[in-house]
């Protein structure tokens, strides 16, 4: 059985359902993978977003109480990743930790795949 698109930790789905529902969102959370600039263009950055339903070819599961969507060729870079929660002095921030990565670029902010 293949590993699941993304594996999110309590701490992140408690945040996340907290945010959504004061801002009186749905609890559905679109994640794509995107080409930077970065590298010649190689690098890809993550983009978290709220989106109301699913388009054609998305990728849909619930974990942790959340709705996913997931655009296809995201899936496939995502597959096994996971979704964690980070509190540092300057606030929260949820950091994605991709197994497929094979590194970053030299700013450190974009995952690198081929």
């Amino acid at each position: 059985m293949p590993p699941e698109v993304l594996v999110v930790t309590k701490p992140a789905a408690e945040h996340l359902r907290a945010f959504l529902s004061q801002k009186g969102f749905p609890p559905n959370v679109r994640v794509t993978v995107e080409r930077t600039h970065c590298m010649g263009g190689r690098g890809h950055a993550y983009r978290m977003e709220v989106d109301e339903q699913a388009r054609v070819g998305d990728v849909e599961f619930t974990a942790e109480g959340l709705k996913f969507l997931v655009d296809g060729q995201s899936a496939d870079l995502l597959r096994g990743t996971r979704l964690e929660l980070v509190e540092h002095f300057g606030g929260t921030t949820y950091h994605l930790e991709n197994p497929n990565a094979r590194g970053k670029c030299p700013c450190g902010h974009h995952d690198l795949f081929e």
